[in-house]
């Protein structure tokens, strides 16, 4: 994933070849942010965070931090 600015909220999903999907990332911009804030700007201006870094922060968000599902 790339970002340019902290965003206030994130969901980042994976589509899965069948249809289905994974929710990788559902919390504040700023939790993930902070891991990537302090590096060099990249020459395209986007900071890069991987799916498994964001699987890992997922673990640490308060159930009342992420927006709820909908069925």
């Amino acid at each position: 994933m790339a970002f340019r600015n902290e965003p206030e909220h994130c969901i980042v999903i994976q589509i899965q070849k069948d249809g289905s999907f994974e929710e990788k990332y559902n919390g504040p911009g700023s939790l993930f942010w902070n891991e990537i804030a302090n590096k060099p700007i990249p020459s395209n201006g986007q900071f890069q965070i991987s799916l498994a870094k964001l699987s890992h922060l997922q673990n640490s968000v308060p159930n009342d931090e992420r927006i709820p599902h909908i069925p």
